[in-house]
């Protein structure tokens, strides 16, 4: 049972990152999964340049 709960909070916090981004509107988000059960989650914003441009 711990292992789901650390499995819901994990998604919860990947939730709580890609609200995040969509406020702010950055352009995406990555979220990886890999065989070894590691996980990681990139968001990568507009530049200013791009900002600037629209």
């Amino acid at each position: 049972m711990d292992q789901m709960r650390r499995l819901i909070t994990t998604w919860d916090k990947i939730h709580e990152i890609i609200d995040e981004a969509m406020e702010k509107h950055d352009r995406w988000v990555t979220i990886n999964l890999m065989p070894e059960g590691m996980l990681t989650v990139n968001v990568y914003p507009w530049s200013l340049e791009e900002e600037n441009e629209e």
